[in-house]
């Protein structure tokens, strides 16, 4: 995958939110995981079109709506503009949210998880999103609580890598609740775990 790839390829479905803004700027890049708010059955590929229209007509889309068990991905923005799916307030001292502030904050929305945590589903796909994020240069780098009762520091969020919803600094919400870190970089970066295992075999 090229880098800073804005759009990905053809195969990925587009539902095109109009004219979002640009990011802010600055060292911060991250990728941003939020739940869509209630557990649902994934009824099977084509069947989260609705979810990404909704979120575009109540102008707070993310980048991208993504089903861990059937894998479909639908993009909604280009990775270089600022999603808004975050609350306001000044996050980097120049007034900008945790939509805008950075480089890029990809935010991906799981859909049919609400209070469940995705990572005990098949994240079908998810490697799309581990490729993505090397593309703009986001580090392998996962926070190690999730879900309820976290770290809400901006110093924190400032460092970027792959966080939630829930660790964003203005936030109250607690999504994509206490997920695997683990397993969720396992599915992210299956590469890193081949490199692993090749490493202990010496």
């Amino acid at each position: 995958m090229r880098k800073n790839r804005k759009w990905l390829g053809k195969k990925i479905k587009k539902v095109k939110y109009p004219n979002p803004e640009p990011m802010a700027g600055g060292s911060r890049r991250g990728l941003t995981f939020h739940n869509e708010g209630v557990d649902r059955k994934c009824g099977g590929s084509g069947t989260h079109w609705w979810l990404a229209k909704y979120v575009n007509n109540k102008r707070i889309p993310y980048h991208f709506i993504w089903c861990p068990h059937c894998g479909d991905i639908i993009q909604l923005i280009a990775c270089d503009k600022a999603a808004r799916s975050m609350k306001g307030g000044d996050v980097d001292g120049r007034g900008n949210s945790a939509n805008k502030a950075g480089a890029v904050n990809i935010q991906v929305c799981v859909a049919s998880y609400g209070k469940r945590p995705f990572t005990g589903s098949p994240m079908k796909n998810a490697a799309v999103f581990g490729r993505l994020a090397d593309s703009w240069g986001i580090k392998h780098r996962l926070r190690s609580k999730w879900g309820p009762g976290v770290s809400r520091k901006k110093a924190i969020w400032a460092k970027g890598g792959i966080q939630g919803h829930c660790h964003g600094p203005h936030d109250d919400h607690v999504d994509p609740m206490a997920i695997n870190p683990k397993k969720l970089s396992r599915a992210l970066w299956p590469k890193d775990v081949r490199s692993a295992k090749k490493k202990r075999k010496k």
